[in-house]
């Protein structure tokens, strides 16, 4: 038949006809082959029959392409394409439903075919119209990972776990969220999949208050990534909550370092005033947020911190500490000094100031 076909006078021009029908039909999949059509008996025919239900429906003649199409399918059943077209002159007149079906099952026989990449195309067009299709972007998933495609199956995890998150089913969307963190070291390292997939876990359990379950995925990220701020002030909460403070420190040091290796000095200081006013009669805080304004050379906001934490220490009986802090203070050289002295010689001598 293709032989016959090119045998043809003007062959050339009903050539390029036939690629402009498939080009306008694949617009919204994936691209057609146009050997497989020519290789049909009657091709030319099926093909006229799609440039004139392209035609009807360009004109809102939906119910006419439809005719046409039917005759189409009575001469060539198995031939996807023909029904690809019908499914889009079913989305024209506004039979959504009819026509995500109709493109289901051309997926689904694409998929029993194995042609892969025709299939795959076919599952995204249904998700582009049905976007919480979740028993689609399962199978489409499904197929992705068994051709080995991993990178474009955790993408479509994503949108899973996602939409089950959107719906209120948390327990779906933990699941399908661990399904693709056991896949994560399939795909592309540069992706970060398993940070990214924990990253929703670990907000699932902060939301049902699952702290302990929490803390563990948030060390898994912060191991993955020791530079992901939001682990490890996340688990700089959680420590707290579980009242485990020398931890929370820890998490705190270990992220001020890498703002110090990086040159992010005020980067550290918003971090360290955010939490300061959070917590603001915490002594180990203001203490870090003092030193940090002293590395970047900032002296008045420096005395302002080292001014309350000696406060702080002294009125939790801390003296030794506020010794300390108070000979910080003078080398500074404030405009009070003489009154810092007077303090420093109290303390000095065993006196409690009133």
């Amino acid at each position: 038949t293709l032989i016959s076909f090119l045998s043809e006078k003007g062959w050339e021009d009903k050539v390029a006809q036939a690629r402009e029908r498939l080009d306008m039909l694949a617009s919204e999949g994936p691209v057609l082959s146009l050997a497989e059509i020519l290789a049909i008996p009657g091709s030319e025919r099926i093909l006229q029959s799609i440039g004139l239900a392209q035609e009807y429906q360009r004109r809102g003649l939906g119910y006419a392409a439809l005719d046409e199409l039917a005759q189409a399918i009575s001469m060539a059943p198995t031939f996807l394409p023909v029904h690809r077209q019908m499914g889009e002159t079913l989305l024209s007149m506004g039979k959504v439903d009819k026509a995500v079906a109709k493109f289901l099952t051309i997926a689904d026989v694409y998929r029993v075919r194995g042609n892969f990449s025709q299939a795959v195309a076919m599952y995204e067009r249904v998700l582009r119209l049905t976007p919480m299709d979740v028993a689609v972007r399962a199978k489409l998933i499904d197929l992705l990972v068994s051709h080995g495609e991993i990178d474009r199956a955790m993408e479509h995890y994503l949108a899973l776990g996602d939409t089950y998150y959107q719906m209120a089913q948390l327990d779906r969307a933990r699941e399908k969220y661990s399904e693709a963190l056991r896949l994560a070291p399939r795909g592309s390292p540069e992706r970060h999949w398993a940070v990214r997939f924990l990253h929703r876990i670990g907000d699932i359990d902060l939301q049902r208050v699952e702290w302990r379950q929490a803390v563990a995925v948030y060390e898994q990220i912060r191991d993955l990534a020791p530079e992901d701020e939001k682990a490890r002030l996340t688990l700089m909460d959680l420590y707290c909550r579980l009242s485990q403070s020398e931890k929370a420190i820890r998490e705190l040091d270990d992220l001020l370092r890498l703002y110090r290796q990086a040159g992010k000095t005020q980067k550290a200081i918003a971090i360290l005033q955010e939490r300061v006013q959070e917590r603001p009669d915490d002594i180990s805080l203001r203490a870090r947020l003092a030193q940090a304004h002293l590395n970047a050379g900032n002296v008045q906001e420096a005395l302002q911190q080292l001014d309350v934490l000696g406060d702080l220490q002294l009125q939790t009986g801390r003296m030794e500490d506020a010794i300390v802090t108070i000979k910080a203070i003078l080398r500074l050289h404030p405009p009070n000094a003489d009154a810092y002295r007077q303090l420093l010689e109290q303390l000095m001598t065993g006196q409690v100031p009133g």
